[in-house]
């Protein structure tokens, strides 16, 4: 997968969505999540969402 290709399944899991959480690794073998990153924190931000760490505080989420 090419890091156009992450970013691109990134918008269209988004769409229509009022929040996502997104996990990414950061291992060698994960390299174009880090090469995605800037992409899909743009895309995010010019459509009103926030990007914030999951910390203990947050409500679980059930998928």
């Amino acid at each position: 997968m090419t890091a156009q290709k992450y970013q691109q399944t990134f918008v269209s899991q988004l769409r229509n969505k009022s929040y996502g959480i997104v996990l990414m690794h950061d291992s060698i073998a994960k390299s174009i999540s880090v090469e995605a990153l800037p992409g899909m924190i743009k895309h995010a931000k010019e459509h009103g969402y926030r990007i914030r760490a999951l910390t203990n505080e947050n409500y679980p989420v059930q998928f």
